[in-house]
């Protein structure tokens, strides 16, 4: 397409769409008309990485070019001239959209969690589960005492791209339920933030999974266990652009048959995806309990 025509499209798009959502550097937020959502996730371009009116739903993964969204708006559509005039390689159609994101969120303040009062900074001699407050501390822990049911937590704020999402608390004292989550899970990894992009990272299931990992110097986030799964976090990772994703799940057949269901879901032509499958035991193995050998075994995969 011509540099005229893209104009013309880019015009026809933003007159279009814009009471629609709001603008977002390159692209039009809107809420996406293929599936229910309260929050907008579906990012439409304006701007001149790539043709103007392509589109990526962060929710449902739905994607297209403009006429596509202008057909479910009843929105007026643009005169294509060929084939060629309108496809856009979905691979660069994510990268321009990640690029966006993260424009995006660079620009905001960062927020302060305020939505829970009394946190604590940790001392460096507090210790739980075989780990230091000095640690905790840079994977952004606090500590947190319920006046109400005079119980002892370990407080992490919950960040995606430096938006503030929730925040989740490990219940120090091992009784009862073990961990808190206050926010949406399917919309969340916890230790995402820490990723560093093009590098490789591990999945795993819960917190203290991906708090061991990353005190034996391996990448990894949480997705708060395998029903909380969602193309939102497939999204998430994507954008970083992984050099290898490796799915390490709990040593059991539900572990297996939900690592074999992420994987098929999560592969992409850009990256090498893998399970690390723990022995299935009487005494159930995770990431987070798995003896050094299996440790040295999964940085292994991830790195060799």
């Amino acid at each position: 397409m011509d540099a005229i025509r893209q104009s013309q499209l880019r015009e026809l798009v933003t007159t279009s769409i814009s009471s629609f959502g709001q603008r977002k550097g390159e692209s039009i937020v809107i809420c996406c008309p293929w599936h229910s959502e309260k929050n907008p996730s579906l990012h439409i371009h304006i701007g001149h990485k790539i043709i103007p009116g392509s589109f990526r739903c962060f929710g449902c993964n739905k994607s297209g070019n403009w006429n596509d969204i202008a057909e479910k708006l009843r929105l007026p559509k643009f005169e294509f001239r060929n084939n060629n005039d309108h496809i856009v390689d979905l691979n660069t159609l994510n990268i321009a959209i990640r690029d966006v994101i993260t424009s995006y969120h660079s620009s905001l303040k960062k927020l302060t969690p305020r939505t829970l009062n009394g946190t604590e900074e940790l001392e460096d001699s507090f210790q739980w589960r075989g780990f230091s407050g000095k640690f905790y501390k840079r994977l952004g822990g606090k500590f947190y005492w319920d006046r109400a049911t005079e119980r002892e937590y370990l407080y992490f704020p919950l960040y995606m791209c430096d938006t503030y999402q929730g925040y989740t608390l490990c219940n120090i004292d091992g009784k009862d339920e073990k961990y808190k989550l206050y926010t949406e899970a399917s919309k969340v990894c916890f230790l995402y933030d820490l990723l560093i992009s093009k590098e490789p990272v591990v999945i795993v299931e819960g917190h203290f999974d991906a708090i061991r990992l990353w005190a034996e110097g391996i990448p990894s986030v949480a997705i708060f266990g395998t029903q909380n799964w969602s193309d939102i976090k497939r999204s998430y990772i994507i954008t970083k652009h992984p050099k290898k994703i490796i799915l390490a799940f709990d040593g059991d057949h539900a572990g297996y048959e939900a690592a074999k269901k992420i994987w098929k879901d999560i592969k992409v032509k850009f990256c090498e995806v893998d399970i690390f499958y723990l022995p299935c035991l009487p005494n159930k193995l995770d990431p987070g309990n798995m003896p050094k050998e299996y440790v040295t075994q999964l940085r292994g995969m991830l790195y060799g």
